[in-house]
């Protein structure tokens, strides 16, 4: 079914009256729609109908465009008015012409072709073909940006087929055969493109550097666009605001102090690892001393992590455990004599007791179970590494 796209009419315009064509599941296809459909990574509009909630427009591999219409009751037909969510509509259409901006100054400036994109609300990321990108280079790409917006640079598209399209010189060539819709931004960027984009950059307002990231062995760089960009600097602001309370500092020395709290933190943190090993070396000592022991470490307040870093000793079989509630952790130190005794073994008769799962490789095996069985399950342990050391 065709769809006049009224989009590419006037794309600032906020809405019109179509009429029902057909309805399949939640989605209704109308004759005319000011609504663009999810395509080349810009979403697609929302809005209402009459009175029902657009939630999505899509459109399948035939160009049949969809509204999203969940529990739609209106008849074939019947006409209403459509109305764009505008602020959504807006805010990618600004981000998709930063994109646009951005790929031609990479391919332009700095010999840098575009992979992929992903045009979120929050964030716009760029995939490009290089392993390594100096975030200076992010930098001066920012600038150029910034600068271009300035510019105000008239952003419109073009209508040509194929062979006409690909003497333009784009940084990407045409993948259809039919005629194709060229989006020109003048003195910036000329590339085939389906999508809706705002008049000129000076629309775009502002723009900065996020970062990058690494994805399929190549640099993904990250953009924030528009006013989403005055929300991440009042956030970092409060942030820092934050910081130089907390540290008493002012906003030149906040970086020393924090990294000076960081130090003293990370060696107290050292202190407490080493007085939290001694004083389970100690509890150990003071409650195993027989070859065979079975200890709940329950009520002793030691990190469970921590006996495993310091169990020590020959020809001892020791079972820990730990509860909480119907949950227990347990860790199993098996050496000299006993150290032969298999873990599979261990899994088939004494961990079924307590529906245990765990694994770890000689002499020390760990896991979880249940904890309602840990009084037989200790019990147990103790009987078979016993009669073991009597058998042989």
């Amino acid at each position: 079914m065709n769809t006049l796209k009224e989009y590419y009419d006037d794309m600032y315009r906020k809405t019109c009256t179509a009429t029902v064509l057909a309805v399949k599941d939640d989605c209704v296809v109308l004759d005319r729609t000011i609504f663009y459909p999810e395509c080349g990574g810009q979403p697609g509009d929302r809005g209402t109908f009459g009175p029902w909630t657009v939630t999505d427009t899509t459109k399948d591999a035939e160009e049949t465009i969809y509204h999203h219409i969940k529990d739609f009751d209106g008849k074939i037909g019947a006409t209403y008015t459509l109305t764009l969510d505008w602020e959504h509509r807006y805010t990618y259409m600004k981000v998709h012409a930063a994109q646009h901006m951005l790929s031609g100054l990479l391919y332009h400036h700095f010999d840098v072709a575009t992979l992929s994109v992903h045009q979120g609300r929050k964030l716009l990321t760029i995939e490009i073909d290089r392993a390594t990108f100096d975030p200076s280079q992010c930098l001066r790409l920012e600038a150029l940006a910034q600068k271009t917006i300035g510019e105000n640079h008239r952003i419109h598209f073009e209508v040509m087929d194929k062979a006409q399209a690909e003497k333009l010189g784009m940084r990407r060539s045409v993948k259809v055969d039919s005629d194709v819709r060229i989006v020109i931004i003048d003195g910036v960027d000329t590339i085939a493109c389906g999508g809706v984009h705002c008049y000129n950059t000076g629309e775009i307002g502002l723009l900065f550097y996020a970062g990058q990231e690494m994805i399929r062995g190549h640099v993904r760089l990250q953009f924030v666009v528009g006013e989403e960009v005055r929300h991440v600097f009042h956030r970092r602001d409060a942030l820092i605001k934050d910081l130089c309370v907390l540290h008493s500092a002012q906003e030149e020395t906040l970086a020393e102090k924090e990294r000076i709290a960081l130090e003293k933190s990370q060696m107290a943190e050292r202190k407490v690892q080493a007085l939290e090993q001694s004083l389970a070396q100690l509890y150990l000592k003071s409650n195993s001393h027989s070859a065979v022991t079975a200890l709940d470490v329950t009520d002793s307040h030691i990190d469970f992590k921590v006996f495993s870093q310091v169990v020590t000793g020959e020809n001892k079989a020791l079972l820990l455990i730990q509860r909480d509630h119907d949950f227990m952790r347990w860790l199993v130190y098996l050496s000299g004599c006993y150290g032969t005794y298999r873990l599979q073994d261990f899994k088939s008769q004494l961990l079924v007791l307590v529906d245990g799962k765990g694994g770890g490789k000689p002499p020390v095996w760990q896991g979880k179970g249940n904890a309602q069985q840990s009084k037989e399950f200790m019990q147990a342990f103790v009987t078979t590494f016993t009669e073991l050391v009597q058998h042989e």
